[in-house]
């Protein structure tokens, strides 16, 4: 019986940004715009979300202008044949502005009139409601640190990062859990992607205020056992972090993700102490050193 040959993985491209998202191409996947176009508006970037109803208004007064100059002269006062007429016409009805220096001249236009009037209150309401909705969802602001570091932590081996509160409430009942997921083969020569969460010496913190160092012991059972910078690149090697709890403010759960990709993985580093002492003895948090890190 002839043994499946077992290939050697080749070197994967990165499969997400450090801030969790997943950039890898999806292919065969049925996207239906209308069905999900609510949830991209609500997920997308403010400056998207208002091109696209800028653009939806706008579209909509075009297509009635084209319907009010079907009518032939169906507008009073406007110019005969006008295509600006009939787009201003159509601004101020869909907006409810009546001017009155024009206004329906005929029973096809007074039709129209009714349908875009109804359209017009409708669009209000339903753009009205996504920006409400995507103003008010809570959001965790997070500041991770930009690497992760390995280095020797009294006399164990350790995998740490920092994370901070950058909002003045604080995040009660936070907990943070942290997964290596890296390229295998498997039996059969298969190359996959598995996922291996790591245990960390506290995974709780009854109150999220200021900072929080995160800290993974790599013993014998760990993941990352006994591997270097280059097996860390070979395997294709990411952190993957989540953290969620409560905002105490608002009374409402939040959470964040993160991502540390195989060159933000640093060895033999430490952090800067972001603890300092003023001169009156005051102490504070120093974040300009946060992502600071310096050799043992």
């Amino acid at each position: 019986m002839s043994e499946t040959p077992i290939r050697k993985p080749q070197k994967s491209a990165t499969f997400m940004k450090s801030d969790g998202s997943v950039t890898m191409r999806r292919v065969g996947l049925s996207r239906p715009l209308l069905r999900d176009v609510y949830h991209w508006l609500r997920t997308t970037t403010w400056p998207r979300t208002f091109l696209a109803i800028t653009g939806a208004w706008i579209t909509s007064n075009l297509l009635f202008a084209l319907l009010y100059l079907a009518g032939g002269e169906c507008i009073t006062n406007a110019r005969p044949g006008s295509f600006v007429d009939a787009f201003y016409f159509s601004v101020q009805t869909i907006s409810t502005i009546g001017y009155g220096a024009m206004s329906p001249a005929t029973g096809y236009a007074n039709v129209v009139v009714v349908v875009e009037a109804f359209y017009g209150l409708l669009f209000v309401a339903i753009t009205t409601g996504i920006l409400f909705s995507k103003f008010s969802t809570p959001t965790a602001r997070l500041m991770f640190s930009s690497e992760a570091l390995v280095a020797d932590v009294d006399g164990k081996r350790m995998l740490t990062f920092r994370v901070a509160n950058t909002r003045e409430s604080h995040i009660v009942e936070a907990r943070i859990s942290v997964s290596v997921a890296r390229d295998e083969l498997d039996s059969r020569g298969n190359l996959m992607r598995r996922l291996y969460d790591l245990p960390l010496v506290r995974h709780t913190s009854p109150l999220l205020a200021l900072t929080w160092t995160v800290m993974h012991e790599i013993d014998e059972d760990s993941p990352l056992h006994d591997l270097d910078a280059n097996e860390l690149q070979e395997q294709n090697v990411a952190l993957l972090v989540t953290i969620r709890g409560t905002e105490d403010k608002l009374s409402v759960a939040v959470h964040a993700r993160h991502a540390y990709l195989t060159d933000q993985i640093l060895f033999d580093r430490r952090h800067v102490d972001v603890l300092r002492v003023a001169p009156d003895g005051e102490r504070y948090v120093d974040y300009n050193v946060f992502h600071d890190t310096e050799s043992l």
